[in-house]
């Protein structure tokens, strides 16, 4: 099973004197070979949108593939899922790789975002 690194990303700043941010998941699947992701579901079934950033190949004794991704999220989404954490299934030409982040870390993230006073939005 491919390892799956995944965190939180805010990002923003100042529009007509409010603070607008966007929250997104960025992360990386590492394999022995290229998943070529093409696609993200969550544990209910909903689609997500998934992007392919950048990729990159390590060889020392052997060779681990990087694939590196974002997902676009809302703040309905992580309340959503504050209680019960977020379960993702990557999917590529060659395979599948898992993210699961546990209620605490949504609820420490929403935590953040809260004391920040910054309103996201996608």
């Amino acid at each position: 099973m491919p390892l799956t690194y995944a965190y939180f990303r805010e990002v923003g700043g100042e529009f007509n004197n409010i603070n607008i941010h966007s929250v997104s998941l960025n992360g990386h699947v590492d394999t022995r070979d290229w998943l070529f992701i093409s696609e993200a579901r969550d544990s209910d079934g909903t689609k997500l949108n998934i992007k392919k950033i950048d990729s990159d190949v390590s060889c020392k004794s052997s060779c681990t593939t990087k694939e590196f991704f974002v997902i676009d999220l809302d703040k309905t989404y992580l309340y959503k899922h504050a209680q019960t954490g977020i379960h993702i299934k990557i999917y590529g030409k060659r395979g599948t790789a898992l993210i699961n982040l546990p209620a605490p870390y949504v609820q420490g993230f929403l935590n953040y975002l809260n004391k920040s006073g910054a309103q996201v939005e996608i």
